[in-house]
């Protein structure tokens, strides 16, 4: 109280000089000097908003609010790069996720093999008719080659794979 209060700008030297008089004034000791009515002090706070925001700037109060503003300039270039350069990232990496994951066409090299069906029903009508039918459907298709059971059982030999049961049923 018996002091003078130490300037805003030794505290932040960003703070633009006008503001630096409105807080002198709202602090000074002479109530004949400081702001009557809160209502004057509003309005200087705003003209020194509206003047800082519109660029228009005392001669005194220039270089602290241009200063302010080149951070504001670089973070908005800064938006305006990133974002178009994440956009690209992701399009790109989403392509070739797609595209390492989508279906091959079917080919005249894809072969398929097919398995024995377990008949659960017992009638022994049905032991080989549904693997006979799927045999003659799928050898019309132009795009398979179906493995025949002599030919899976000279692979599964050579691959020493075969079992006893398998080359007894199959190859024999």
């Amino acid at each position: 109280m018996n002091r003078a209060p130490v300037a805003v700008v030794r505290l932040n030297h960003d703070v633009p000089p006008k503001l630096e008089d409105i807080i002198n004034r709202a602090l000074e000791k002479d109530r004949e000097l400081r702001y009557q009515h809160a209502s004057e002090m509003r309005s200087e706070l705003l003209r020194l908003r509206r003047d800082s925001e519109s660029g228009h700037r005392s001669a005194a109060g220039s270089s602290a609010v241009a200063v302010a503003r080149v951070p504001a300039a670089r973070v908005g270039k800064l938006w305006k790069i990133a974002v178009p350069v994440l956009l690209i990232a992701l399009l790109v990496s989403g392509g070739l996720y797609y595209r390492s994951h989508r279906n091959k066409p079917l080919t005249e090299k894809d072969t398929i093999v097919l398995a024995d069906f377990a008949n659960s029903t017992g009638d022994p009508l049905l032991d080989d008719t549904l693997k006979t039918a799927l045999t003659v459907s799928l050898r019309q298709s132009p795009f398979l080659n179906l493995l025949s059971d002599t030919v899976k059982c000279l692979i599964g030999w050579a691959n020493g794979t075969s079992q006893r049961w398998n080359a007894a049923s199959h190859c024999g």
